[in-house]
């Protein structure tokens, strides 16, 4: 036995939730041990790949006079079932946390009771929230909510229904769009996943500690989380005073030693820890538009939500996020006053600001503010002027602005130990405003401060583009020929018989068709009330005489018909070629046409519709978001100093590896790629172990 509960060493700890007061070595002569009880860290245990269902169940609160029996027979024999008894009408049993972040969730619950009684239930959204008539057997009932509001999950006695006694089990509510398999919630501390193994550890659950005493000298510490994140630290020892070995909030083993290690022990041991809790902190978000992970702008102004958008910060989102520190604020004011004093209320976060002149202010400082950090600052106006956020004084540099009546999420990678929020200009009268929050984002963030070298985001199909039309939503035509949108991306075309020559069409530049190559030109054609003959032509616009091969519509019908035309392009063709559209002797005078499409190879394949350069999609084919760098733009990032290796992997899902040394000051390129759809940082080098946890989640962009 190496856990006990006291520091004295005499009562063995082997179930979750006992306190952890002395931890024997495993090697060594150093034990570490907490004579404090209120400082001691709690043995728990997760599945490996850590938690994902934020339901208990059993639940976490409950009115008073709701009984919960735990531990119940359940009927299927897989899982344990809990008894709830109401005592009366409008009581709720709570299955998740009162504050979960915001959304979107997934959640489902089985439910047993009498048959025709009625009980209430609430999962994330109000949308989700009805009456269930029971069956007298198990019913699974669920919902999605992806409106991003804050979820809540509970059953209820509510809307005058009728059960008082039931059966629940598996209640389970996770971020995302999907459920993956039942996580036993039994506490905090202790949650379990059938197939899946557990990752013993010591939860600090805040101001906790396990001192060791060492020798005088150096001590060199290293540590792995329950979800392999790894970390290192020196400490000195003075011989007397403990050093702290409780380096995480979830701690699955530390090691210390009185000489550093080498990158092979470094490599071995990490190998060992990850194959044991996982490298799933490896697996990063990938370049889709998650919620506050890409801005268009250094300073964290305007999501990057769609193709198109410039992309100046990408956040590092595998740190946790900082307490929060709406709490800190103090009302300032200038050294010469104004008539009327700001005020803050820091449990509330609402407060006002004012200014009389460029010297007068009076708003709200944060002190504290680590330069160089990244905070995410929640800051409502609710006056009618505007307000700043200020570095290192009230009328200092700005950060930004907020309008009046406006809510914004500002990121700010502070300038000064200092944060104010102030009047924008010269006031009538003060300023409300509502701090609703901020906090310490740490991360190797990502920016770009200069607007031409940011790169963009963007979509492609899996597999990459082949339609090679610059532009599907567009269509050029010659005179006298107009093309009306039907809906976008489908036109119908009039006049085409007016005259020789008469015709619509797209064009591809010789970049993109290259001499010799092999292009299949292909458009879906149907009647718009005439019936008649139609030529779609393909051409190969040579240096010399331009080469055609056409495709015939003999009669069009109501039905959409495809046109296919292959040609070769020779290797005098520095013109590119051309898609057209017209009549057939004349007797076809308007057509309607939809998907335009030039690839090369002999075979026609199903259409991409191409919006720009950045926004291409294909039906039933999944979308592979991603940054494209156009020529010359980057995304630097300060990492800490020594040595890194950069992870990539492409649109296409080649990957790549690159090692760098950081000197702490100067900026990593982290864009690797021309079309980069996720990457990956690390201290030193990646493990076999994470390399082939990164190849395994990054083959979904192969084709």
């Amino acid at each position: 036995m190496r856990l006990y509960q006291d520091a004295a060493g005499t009562t063995p700890a082997y179930e979750a939730g006992q306190p952890i007061g002395k931890v024997v070595r495993k090697a060594g002569t150093v034990d570490a041990t907490q004579a404090t009880a209120l400082s001691r860290p709690t043995l728990a245990r997760m599945p490996k790949g850590g938690r994902r269902n934020m339901a208990h169940s059993f639940g976490y609160s409950a009115n008073s006079g709701v009984t919960v029996t735990p531990n119940q027979a359940d009927p299927t024999g897989g899982m344990r079932a809990c008894r709830v008894q109401f005592s009366s009408s409008q009581q709720t049993l709570s299955l998740c946390p009162s504050n979960p972040s915001p959304g979107p969730y997934s959640s489902r619950l089985f439910l047993k009771g009498i048959a025709g009684e009625t009980i209430r239930r609430r999962l994330p959204g109000s949308a989700a929230e009805a009456n269930i008539v029971l069956t007298g057997e198990w019913q699974e009932v669920g919902a999605l909510n992806l409106s991003g509001n804050t979820g809540t999950f509970n059953i209820n006695t509510w809307s005058n229904v009728t059960a008082r006694d039931l059966m629940i089990y598996a209640p389970q509510m996770e971020f995302g769009s999907a459920l993956g398999a039942y996580q036993h919630v039994g506490s905090d501390f202790d949650i379990t996943e059938a197939g899946v193994p557990d990752v013993w550890h010591l939860w600090n659950d805040g101001g906790d500690s396990l001192l060791a005493t060492f020798p005088a000298g150096t001590q060199h510490i290293a540590w792995v989380s329950t979800l392999g994140r790894l970390g290192y630290t020196t400490a000195v020892s003075t011989g007397t005073v403990g050093i702290d070995l409780l380096r995480d909030e979830r701690l699955a083993d530390v090691f210390a030693r009185d000489t550093p290690l080498s990158d092979a022990e470094r490599l071995r041991l990490e190998t060992w820890w990850q194959e044991r809790t996982g490298a799933w902190y490896l697996v990063p978000p990938g370049m889709g538009p998650t919620p506050e992970r890409m801005w268009q702008t250094n300073t964290g102004v305007d999501q990057a939500t769609g193709a198109g958008s410039p992309v100046g910060l990408l956040l590092d989102q595998t740190e946790p996020v900082g307490s929060e520190m709406k709490g800190s604020g103090t009302v300032y004011t200038s050294s010469t006053p104004t008539a009327i004093i700001g005020t803050y209320n820091p449990t509330t976060g609402e407060g006002t600001v004012v200014r009389d002149s460029s010297a007068a202010a009076s708003g709200t400082q944060f002190a504290g503010i680590e330069v160089g950090m990244m905070y995410r600052v929640d800051l409502e106006n609710r006056g009618t002027a505007a307000i700043n956020l200020r570095a290192s004084s009230i009328t200092g540099s700005s950060y930004g602005g907020v309008a009046a009546g406006e809510r914004v999420v500002r990121y700010l990678q502070s300038t000064s130990i200092s944060l104010f929020i102030a009047a924008a200009a010269n006031t009538e009268a003060p300023i409300p405003f509502t701090l609703h929050s901020i906090k310490k984002v740490p991360g190797n963030h990502a920016m770009q401060n200069t607007a031409l070298s940011r790169p963009t985001l963007a979509r492609w199909p899996k597999g990459g583009r082949r339609n090679l039309i610059g532009n599907t939503f567009a269509i050029s035509t010659v005179s006298g020929v107009t093309a009306t949108v039907i809906e976008p991306g489908t036109w119908e075309l009039n006049n085409l018989s007016a005259a020789a020559g008469q015709r619509a069409d797209w064009s591809v530049p010789a970049d993109r068709a290259p001499p010799g190559s092999t292009l299949t030109f292909s458009l879906e054609v149907k009647s718009a009330g005439e019936y008649g003959s139609l030529a779609m032509i393909g051409i190969r616009n040579s240096a010399g005489a331009s080469v055609s091969q056409a495709a015939y519509v003999e009669r069009l019908t109501d039905n959409w018909q495809r046109m296919v035309a292959t040609l070769t392009l020779g290797a005098d063709n520095t013109n590119g070629a051309q898609l057209r559209i017209n009549n057939r002797s004349g007797d076809a005078n308007k057509v309607l046409v939809r998907n335009p499409q030039i690839e090369i190879g002999p075979a026609t394949t199903p259409f991409q519709a191409v919006a720009s350069i950045t926004d291409i999609i294909e039906a039933g084919i999944p979308d592979i978001w991603h940054l494209y760098n156009d020529g010359g733009d980057s995304l630097p990032a300060v990492l800490p100093a020594g040595a890194w290796e950069i992870a990539w992997v492409t649109h296409l899902g080649v990957i790549g590896y690159a090692s760098v040394t950081s000197d702490g000051t100067t900026g990593t390129d982290l864009l690797r790629a021309e079309r980069m759809a996720d990457v990956a940082l690390k201290r030193g080098r990646f493990t076999s172990y994470e390399k082939a946890q990164l190849e395994t989640q990054w083959g979904k962009y192969k084709p």
